[in-house]
């Protein structure tokens, strides 16, 4: 499963199931999550302003 994310031109670092480190950074112009499992998830996202993990969006659970 793929899920694909376009920003509106502002970097944004995206974050993984309440991960510490970021699991794209600086994401300006699109990205794509290649999760490679069959099943499906459930995963949780979070997008935050680049550098930041104060400015936030609420996270986001999807399955597949």
């Amino acid at each position: 499963p793929l899920l694909t994310w376009n920003p509106s031109g502002t970097g944004m670092d995206v974050y993984l199931d309440g991960g510490s480190a970021a699991l794209a950074t600086n994401v300006g112009s699109g990205w794509t999550h290649d999760t490679g499992n069959k099943k499906g998830g459930p995963y949780t996202y979070e997008v935050c302003a680049t550098g930041s993990t104060s400015a936030c969006s609420g996270p986001v659970t999807v399955s597949y």
